[in-house]
């Protein structure tokens, strides 16, 4: 989808006399990168008359484009300028449209006697830029030095154009704040102006630079960049005390986790906090030096002002390690420099599950008291009911067997990743139960008693057919 996020509309003046061009830029900025080359139009309107239609051409892969058009003025007022676009810049997917912000502009009568002076040269010569990022204000101190070449019945003026850069192998503008116009008196050769914006600039994304042009009649005279100023108390130290990083491999997806204490102290507190660059790097140890193989993270930390410990948890997930890399390096990055740094290797915890082992002899009966392995070391064993359990952690391989009176039974290999019952058979053995005498006699005992029952019976019968025999003789 090659959907359009915002329209961003400038002007290189906000003021000009009847008949003068004032050149309007539109930049068309997308959620996502262009899906093949096309041509998007915009059209122009005017106090909310539609007065023409531009073009912007993306190829792809492109996130923002944007194209310059003149407009000339009749008369003299106050003119409302924006631009619209569909919302897609495929026509077909659009449902509706985008309207950039409006640009004011003031047209004048300019009269043969209220001629500028001619200036000779308009050098920037100092540029200050200030971040307050508790208020989110930016601040621009600009000093201009000019010379004239020729007076005029009124004095020169110019036009300032306002930026915020990113830098990576060179300049991108990402904010057009707004442009200016400056008089340069005649009884001066430098003039000093100071611009605010409620903006939020992201420092932590590398909109670290402003930029200031200097224009006239859409020329461009000087221009200068410089590192934005973030206005913040200042520390005696802030140090990093402890990093810890944990691998979840058996998460869905897996995950690091590191946790990073920051130990600092105020030297004053001016009331906005001071801020660094927390970057994350992993890698490995190469002798005592840390070899850094990717950056995974950069977050900009603020340090509170009601302690003197800060404990973050920085969590990415989707991550999936490498081999090579073992240790996690913390870096703290101020001004580009980094002020301290410590590294820990990765940890590798994992679930557990429960393994059980039924150990049986050769006719399936169960053995208690045979010794249960587990990669060749004794882990237990087993009960009265030939049974034996043990926790062990998930996503490993292990070797199970057991062993009895000197005979081994079969060997189990497995990845445990759940709880799992494993049955060990001990095929040249037949667990015999052997019991004791007393066991015997209690279990017999019922059918002695009453062997000897049968027994004094026929002995009673016995006498008493002697008994009768005496008495007949």
């Amino acid at each position: 989808m090659s959907r359009v996020k915002e329209i961003r509309l400038s002007v290189d003046r906000t003021r000009a006399c009847v008949g003068e061009e004032l050149v309007f830029k539109a930049l068309v900025v997308l959620e996502e990168g262009c899906e093949r080359d096309i041509r998007y139009s915009l059209d122009v309107y005017v106090n909310d008359d539609k007065v023409s239609t531009v073009y912007v051409y993306f190829e792809e892969g492109d996130l923002k484009k944007d194209t310059s058009f003149k407009i000339k003025f009749d008369s003299t007022g106050e003119y409302s300028v924006y631009v619209k676009g569909l919302d897609n810049l495929i026509e077909e997917e659009s449902r509706g449209e985008v309207k950039s912000n409006i640009v004011k502009v003031s047209i004048v009568e300019k009269k043969e006697e209220e001629k500028e002076g001619i200036l000779k040269s308009v050098k920037i010569s100092d540029l200050k830029v200030y971040y307050n990022m508790v208020n989110e204000v930016l601040v621009y101190k600009i000093k201009l030095a000019y010379e004239y070449e020729s007076i005029g019945k009124v004095p020169g003026k110019v036009i300032l154009r306002l930026f915020t850069l990113e830098k990576d192998e060179e300049y991108e503008i990402i904010k057009d704040l707004n442009s200016y116009e400056v008089e340069l008196p005649y009884d001066k050769n430098e003039v000093e102006v100071e611009y605010s914006f409620n903006v939020k600039v992201h420092i932590d994304r590398d909109e670290k630079h402003a930029m200031v042009r200097v224009l006239k009649d859409s020329n461009v005279l000087d221009y200068k960049i410089v590192e934005i100023e973030v206005l913040e108390s200042r520390v005696k130290y802030a140090r990093i005390s402890s990093v810890k990083a944990k691998y979840f491999k058996e998460e869905t997806p897996p995950k690091l986790v590191v946790d990073v204490v920051i130990d600092y102290e105020y030297e004053e507190f001016t009331g906005i906090p001071y801020t660094m660059t927390v970057k994350i790097s992993t890698g490995y140890l190469k002798g005592d030096k840390f070899v850094k193989v990717r950056k995974i993270g950069e977050v900009y930390v603020r340090l509170p002002s009601d302690g003197k410990r800060l404990v973050k948890q920085f969590v990415f997930e989707r991550f999936r390690k490498r081999d090579e890399e073992t240790h996690v390096i913390v870096e703290l990055v101020k001004n580009d420099k980094v002020i301290s740094s410590k590294y820990n290797d990765i940890e590798l915890p994992s679930r557990t599950a429960l393994l059980t082992v039924i150990v049986l002899d050769r006719v399936g009966k169960p053995i208690p008291n045979a010794g249960v392995y587990v990669d060749d070391k004794l882990a237990g064993y087993t009960d009265s009911n030939g049974s034996f359990s043990t926790e062990l952690s998930t996503g490993f391989e292990y070797k199970i067997y057991a062993v009895y009176k000197g005979y081994r039974s079969n060997e189990v290999t497995l990845i445990l990743t759940e709880d799992t019952t494993v049955r060990l058979v001990i095929k040249e053995y037949e667990y015999v139960v052997v019991k004791h005498p007393v066991e015997y006699l209690k279990e017999y005992l019922p059918l002695i008693a009453t062997v000897i029952g049968i027994i004094s019976g026929v002995m009673g019968l016995a006498n008493l057919i002697m008994g009768y025999l005496r008495k007949s003789s």
